[in-house]
C-alpha cells in the first residue's frame, strides 16, 4: 500500500536518488560531493575495517544521473535535481477571486506552504499542522518518500500579481502567511498527506488541510480534500484520518459535509493556552464506495 519507490539494480544509482530524496531539490555539484560511493582504487582498506569513500568522477557521476533522468526516477528543473510526483495533473479551477490552480506541491513551494501553515496555526486550532510545520523546518523537504514514511502535499495557488491586485483588506503580509515564494504563485491552501512506514499502517494516512482566511469561501478546501481522496484511492489506502482539537467548531461540520465521519472524542487531549481541550478524531473509509 501506499506511495511505491523506485527498484534499483545498481547501488550507486539508488545512493544518487536517496540523497535527492533526502534534499528535496538539490543541484548536481551538491550531489556529487555528498554522495560517496566504495573506493575500488584505495591501495588498502582503512585501519578502522571500513571501506574508503570517494566521490565518483564527473563522467562517471553524470552517466548515473542522465540514466536517473531517461528512465524518469528524477527530473532536472531550474539547475535542481528532484523526485517527481508522477501521474498526479495539475488542475485548474474558476472561482469568484479568478482561477486557481490544485496541484501537487513541488520543493519551491516549500517557504510558502510554511508560511501559510504557521499563519493557520497561529489560531491554535490546528495542532497536529504545527508539528508538520516543525518537520518541514527540520528536514527543508516538502515531499519524503522513503521506507519511514511518506510525506506528500497537494497546494492551492492563485497568480502572485493576482492576488496583490485583489481587494483583500486584511489580507495577512508576506511574513504571516501569504505564501508568496518568488516563484509567481501564492499558495492560498494545503492538503499534507503523512503515512507511516509500518507495514500494519501503510494503508493509512493522516490528513491535515487548511485555507487561508480570506480564501475559505471560495470551495478550496473542498477541492483540496477530494484530489486528497482521489490519489489516496488509486494508490490503494483504504483510510484516511485526521485530528481536530474541539475549539476548532468549522473543522468537524466541513469534513462531515465532505464524507467524512467522527469515530471518537479524547477528552482533554490537547493543552492550549493553559485549557485542556478535547480531541475529535475523524476519518475517511475508501471502501465506502465499492
Amino acid at each position: 500500500m501506499g506511495v511505491e519507490r523506485p527498484e534499483f539494480s545498481d547501488p550507486i544509482r539508488q545512493r544518487i536518488y536517496e540523497y535527492v530524496e533526502r534534499s528535496g531539490a538539490v543541484d548536481r555539484g551538491t550531489v556529487r560531493t555528498n554522495v560517496r560511493v566504495p573506493d575500488g582504487s584505495a591501495s588498502k582498506p582503512a585501519r578502522s575495517g571500513t571501506v574508503e569513500q570517494a566521490r565518483l568522477d564527473p563522467a562517471t557521476f553524470s552517466e548515473h544521473v542522465d540514466a536517473l533522468l531517461a528512465d524518469g526516477h528524477l527530473v532536472e528543473r531550474d539547475g535542481k535535481l528532484r523526485v517527481p510526483v508522477t501521474g498526479d495533473a495539475v488542475r485548474t479551477v474558476d472561482t469568484e477571486r479568478g482561477p486557481m490552480t490544485i496541484r501537487p506541491g513541488r520543493q519551491e513551494d516549500l517557504p510558502g506552504v510554511v508560511s501559510l501553515i504557521r499563519s493557520v496555526v497561529a489560531e491554535g486550532t490546528h495542532v497536529v499542522a504545527e508539528t508538520v510545520a516543525e518537520a518541514l523546518d527540520r528536514e527543508n523537504a516538502l515531499s519524503r518518500h522513503n521506507d519511514a514514511r511518506s510525506r506528500l502535499f497537494f497546494v492551492a495557488t492563485v497568480p502572485e500579481d493576482a492576488d496583490a491586485d485583489a481587494d483583500t483588506a486584511g489580507t495577512p503580509t508576506d511574513d504571516a502567511g501569504t505564501g508568496t515564494d518568488g516563484t509567481g504563485e501564492t499558495v492560498v491552501g494545503w492538503l499534507h498527506l503523512h503515512s507511516p512506514g509500518m507495514e500494519k499502517l501503510r494503508h493509512t494516512a493522516e490528513v491535515t488541510v487548511g485555507v487561508r482566511d480570506d480564501y475559505g469561501r471560495f470551495g478550496i478546501g473542498s477541492r483540496l480534500l477530494d484530489r486528497g481522496v482521489e490519489w489516496a484511492a488509486d494508490r490503494g489506502y483504504v483510510k484516511l484520518y485526521q485530528s481536530v482539537p474541539a475549539t476548532n467548531e468549522a473543522a468537524v461540520p466541513f469534513l462531515e459535509a465532505n464524507g467524512w465521519s467522527v469515530e471518537a472524542t479524547r477528552e482533554d487531549h490537547y493543552l492550549v493556552d493553559g485549557e485542556f481541550v478535547d480531541e475529535v478524531m475523524l476519518a475517511y473509509d475508501l471502501r465506502d464506495g465499492d
